[in-house]
This record gives C-alpha cells, structure tokens and sequence, in this order.
C-alpha cells in the first residue's frame, strides 16, 4: 500500500478531499485511511497539515483516475453501492469524465476483498506501449493459418461475421460445410469481394441471409438472393422498379418467408401502394396522432399554403407522409378552404406541429431553416422540443405519437418536479426549455440559503426548507454561481435568510449576475459577511424593498464605506434590523439613517451628549422601536447621561449602570443600560 502512495502522491489529497465533502473531520478520515492501508503510511501530524492545506484549496490538481482509488475503497468499506460510489466521485471532482468500466473494475476487485492497489492492469501501461500492441495485434492472419490447419470443412448452421476484412471473410466462408450452413450474417460493405461470395457452394445453399450494408447497386445483384426464405439488408436507395422486380420473386418463391429493407431513399407510401396494387391497407400509428391532434392537419396545411402550395400538392404531400388516406380528399379541400379564409382551430399545442416538421424533413431543409419558417409562422416554439422532433424524423423514425415526458399532463411534470432533489432539478432544467420553465416557475421548497466562498476551487452552499432536509455541498467557483443562479432565477423563490460569506476575493461573476437580474429577490433577512463593497451594494440592491427585514453586516475596516451607500438605497430605508459589525462607524454622521429601525447593533468610533439626546426624542417618537446595542470607542462619562438625560429609578452595579425614562403622554418608557463602553436602549 505504501508503495501505492509513493507512486501516487495526490491519491491521499483525493481520499481527504472526498472526506471533507461528506463532513468527516481530519481524525475521522486518518482512522479510515489507517484501516484501508492497514498502517501508518504517514504520521497523524504530517496528514492532519495535509488535511488542512486541502480545506484550503491549496493542493492539487486531481488529474488520474488511479489517484482516486482511495475513494473508491474507502465507498466499498462503507458498503455503498457502485453507482452511489460512482457518482459522488464525480460529483467532487466536477466531472463525469471518469472512465466508468475503469472505476467499475477497481469497484468490483475491492468489493471481492482484493484490496491491493497497487497491482498493474492493461490501462496503466503507457499510452504509446498500448498503441504498439495493437498495431501488432494480427488476429485474421492467425484465423487464416488455423482454418487452413483444419483438415475438415467446420460443420456449423449460423456463422456471423462481424467486422472482418472481405478476404477474411471469404476464408471463413470457405472453411465451413455447404449445406450445413444455413444462415449468414456479415457486418462488412460487400465492394470488392461481392461476385466471388455469390459463387460459392455455402452461398447457393444458404436459407437466410443478413448483411450490413451493400454500396455497390443492389439490385444489379438482386438474382442472387432469389433463393433465400428469408433476407435483411441495408441499401442506399430503392426505387418502384426494384420493388415491383421483388414482388415477381417472392411471389414465384413458395419458400420465401420475409424480406426487411432498410434504405435512406424509397418511394412515398402512396406510391408503393399505387405500383403494387395493394389493398387492406393498414396506416397504423400515424392515424392515431391525427386523432389526437385534429388541428395538426390545419397546422400543415397553414404551413403550406405560407409555401403558396395548393390543396391538391398539400393532399399529395400529406399522404407521402402519413402512407395513406387519412381522410379523403373532398375533407381535406374543405378543411383548406377554411384555413385559407382564416377560419381554422387556433394552434396552442406546439405537437400540432410534427406534421411541419417531417414535411420540411422529407423536403431536406436544414433544421435552422425549418425552424425559422415555422417560427415565422406560429409565432415562437420551443427550440429543444423542435430539435428532438427534427432529429428523430431525420434518422428515419417517424413515429408522431410516441409520447415523451412532455405529453404528460403540466400539473403532473410539476409535481414530479417539485418533489426532485435540487441536483436532479439541476439535470432536468437543460434537457430543454420547456423543462427548464417547469423547474424555474415551480414553488421553491427551499427558504435558507448559505454560500461560503474560500477560495476558486472551494465553495460551499448551504440550502434547507421547511419539508426537506438540509444539504451541503463543496463546488468549484463555475458551479457555485450556477447553483445560485439556479435558485435565483425561480420566480417563486421566498427566501427567510440569505447569507453570503466571502474572503475578500473578488467575486465578479457573482456581482454581474445579481446586476442583471430584471426583478428583485424576496428576501426577508440578508448576511453579508466578509464581502467588499462592491459585492455587499450589488446584493442588497438585487432583494425586494419592503420585503427585506433585518440586514446583517460584518465586515473588515477597509471596507467601512460601504455604510454611505447603504444607508441611500429603498431596501435599507425600508429594512426593520441592522446589526453592523467589525468596524467603526460615525454615529453622529449617520444617526438619521438608523431612527426608522425597530432594532440596530453597531460599532461606532464615538457617541456625543448630542447623539444621545436624539436617541431619546427618536426612540421616544417611534412607537415601533425595539431595541439598540452601540459599543463605542468614545462615549460621555455615565454621570453626565444621566444628568442630560433625566433618568429615574437609578441602578449601579460594577461597572454597569441603568436608568429609566418615563414617555410623556405614553405608558411606554426607554430603558437606559450602560456597560463600560456598551450603551444600549430599550422600549418597554
């Protein structure tokens, strides 16, 4: 083990940093590494420094997936399952970029007892040593040598050939009995080697037969598969001739079963039933989107006539699409005529909306020019739906009314949303912006909101609400401020406290975000703590006037001007608490700004007989003050308040004094409390 660790130094900074993201103290995480190492590879000194030079970010870089063997150990100790391992590493490192069949096999091996970390595999060889293994790897040449060994032809009813070279695979073919073979399979483009596979014995006598992919013209080569009951194929093109040539085959073949054809270019549906004078024609699912959607055809047929088509080329191309009669042509006349004259259903279900969509599909328009032209004219769409629908009828899937998770019902997503954890809402909310809206325009669940910013690679968000349970997590500086974004973005967000705790370091991506949001944060009580000036002025002025209560500041002594511009915004004239600490304000200059509040903590340089005077008429005027707390530098001597003041009802103790004054025209009085430097005032 000790050899693992000299080999892999940052292994130990990944076991720590794991440690610390599930909230394990560094003794806690030096007695599990203890039990997986089975000894004392360093001291508890020498790991306790690690353990908090990490906490600071100032380790490093993970870059290995060995380096995170450690972690993967310590999940199997603690019996969690592989894909619970899985991903909470990935969760700490920001990244699923690591090798899932890798983490798996050292999952497994550990989870067996096999504790040994330092034992090799194929993928800790060098990269260049893999790659010349490869290039000397010759497997066919060995087939080759063993098939000609074999003195009997190999006696086998299926043989598939996947990925092999064309000579190879003639080679195969060779080795086994005619006769006996009765099903082929070949996974290769049939190019060079086509006309010698069609003259051997195992082809002629072959019943089944399927092959990838065939480039060169299939049907110049079709009399060679007459024979067979059953064919698959993949081809490029098909046409109504080679069609109707299968049909005259298969008809005259009493032991043909089936035949499936995949193709990227075929005749429409309409016509293969017109040249093969088909009947009993079954439609199947695209009949069934039309039922449930009867304003789509309106909806293709606005598009058309938006393309200056007529009825009778929008028919014809409705019936390329769907494979048949739907709905007969007077209908459909009808139903153009009153789109035209503007008296069609109004189009609210963007699913209305496919039939647009596989039309310009089938006609080879590029996606954005699709989507432009269909946006022109409805209106807006929602691009990622759109995307989805262009995509799957682009790969030839033309299944209209197969639902997605956007069919179901907007109160059922909504309270499947809602009931998601916040890292699950996270995913869901870039799967498209319809999703995204859902997550965003949902009830927040959570009220209490922690961000402790210590450097770029450490952040931690703290986030709990009344029904759920409390997370914390530890994320780099990116996805910090996306998880804030997240939460700030929800409309419905009612926060009852909002704290941010910074070291000094410039927050700027923050500050640009808080900038530009186009509608205030409800917040009712706001932390600030440790921020510089710029950051504390963009928060406040980002939460709703009126609705923010109680303001906290605590903050370094450089940053002390920060109470000028404070005290000028709506949010702090309308706040009820202030509790300002750390620095030294002036009192005097800025009295004025407090005697709206119903309670106030500050630190101030000094306090005048005058400054108390006032406290006196305000707090005496103000029937909803409270409470203050002022610790001063410099404050009159007792006996002098005392005097100016008018205090009754004296108590001395110690270095504590009090006094009480009497409202007039009230049954309120102001209790005067002073403590060395400690001047504090109560309404009762």
């Amino acid at each position: 083990m000790s050899k693992f660790l000299a080999n892999h130094p940052t292994a130990l900074e990944a076991l720590i940093l794991y440690d610390i993201e599930k909230w394990r103290t560094a003794d806690r995480s030096y007695r599990i590494l203890s039990k997986m190492i089975g000894g004392k590879a360093i001291s508890e000194k020498g790991f306790n420094e690690l353990y908090e030079k990490t906490m600071k970010g100032e380790g490093e870089i993970i870059d290995k997936l060995s380096d995170l063997r450690l972690c993967i150990l310590s999940d199997v100790i603690d019996k969690k399952s592989f894909d619970e391992s899985y991903e909470e590493i990935c969760r700490m490192i920001g990244s699923k970029d690591i090798d899932y069949q890798d983490s798996k096999f050292w999952f497994t091996r550990f989870s067996s007892g096999n504790w040994n970390l330092d034992q090799k595999t194929f993928y800790d060889l060098p990269a260049e040593i893999i790659v010349e293994i490869v290039e000397n790897l010759n497997i066919e040449s060995q087939l080759v040598e063993l098939l000609e060994s074999v003195d009997h032809p190999l006696k086998t009813t299926t043989l598939k050939m996947i990925h092999l070279t064309e000579n190879a695979m003639i080679d195969l073919l060779k080795a086994t009995k005619p006769g006996t073979l009765e099903q082929i399979i070949i996974d290769v483009d049939l190019k060079n080697t086509i006309d010698q596979l069609f003259g051997m014995d195992q082809w002629k006598q072959a019943k089944r037969v399927a092959i990838g992919f065939i480039s060169n013209e299939f049907f110049r080569h079709f009399h060679h598969f007459h024979h067979f009951e059953m064919l698959q194929f993949r081809i490029v093109a098909i046409t109504t001739d080679d069609i109707l040539i299968m049909k005259n085959v298969f008809s005259e073949n009493a032991k043909f079963k089936y035949c499936s054809i995949h193709t990227y270019n075929k005749p429409s549906n309409i016509e293969m039933e017109e040249a093969l004078g088909l009947t009993d024609i079954h439609i199947g699912q695209m009949s069934n989107f039309l039922n449930s959607h009867p304003t789509a055809l309106e909806a293709l047929i606005l598009y058309d006539i938006e393309k200056w088509r007529t009825a009778d080329r929008s028919y014809w191309n409705l019936c390329k699409m769907i494979g048949g009669k739907v709905i007969s042509e007077k209908d459909f006349d009808e139903m153009f005529m009153r789109t035209i004259i503007g008296k069609g259903e109004i189009l609210e279900d963007h699913s209305d909306l496919r039939l647009c969509i596989l039309s310009d599909v089938i006609e080879k328009k590029s996606i954005e020019e699709s989507y432009e032209e269909i946006r022109k004219m409805i209106g807006s769409i929602d691009y990622h739906d759109f995307e989805f629908w262009f995509n799957r009828f682009s790969s030839g899937y033309r299944n209209l009314d197969e639902k997605t998770f956007l069919d179901l019902p907007i109160d059922i997503v909504a309270k499947i949303v809602n009931i998601m954890d916040f890292e699950s809402q996270m995913t869901l909310r870039k799967v498209c912006r319809g999703l995204r809206n859902i997550v965003d325009l949902i009830d927040s669940s959570v009220d209490t909101i922690s961000f402790t910013h210590y450097n770029s690679r450490l952040n931690e968000i703290f986030y709990s609400g009344e029904h759920k349970d409390r997370y914390s997590r530890q994320y780099s500086n990116r996805i910090a401020v996306s998880s804030l974004k997240f939460f700030m973005k929800n409309r419905r967000l009612r926060l009852k406290s909002f704290e941010w705790r910074s070291c000094l370091e410039p927050q700027d991506r923050l500050v640009d975000f808080f900038n530009s949001l186009n509608r205030p944060l409800k917040i009712t009580k706001l932390k600030m703590i440790h921020m510089t000036k710029n950051s504390m002025i963009a928060l406040i002025k980002a939460a709703k006037p009126g609705t923010l209560e109680e303001i906290d500041v605590i903050a370094d002594p450089g940053q002390k001007t920060v109470v000028d511009q404070l005290v000028r915004t709506d949010q702090w004239k309308q706040a009820k608490k202030v509790t300002i600490g750390w620095f030294l304000i002036d009192f005097s200059r800025f009295s004025r700004s407090f005697h709206q509040f119903e309670s106030f903590v500050i630190n101030a340089h000094m306090i005048t007989v005058s400054d108390v005077l006032k406290m006196k008429r305000v707090f005496s005027e103000n029937v909803n003050f409270k409470y203050c707390v002022i610790e001063a530098k410099y404050m009159p001597p007792t006996d002098i308040i005392r005097k100016q003041i008018g205090l009754s009802n004296i108590h001395e103790e110690f270095r504590m004094f009090s006094g009480r004054y009497d409202i007039p025209d009230s049954t309120d009085f102001l209790d005067f409390q002073i403590d060395g430097n400690e001047i504090s005032v109560y309404r009762k």
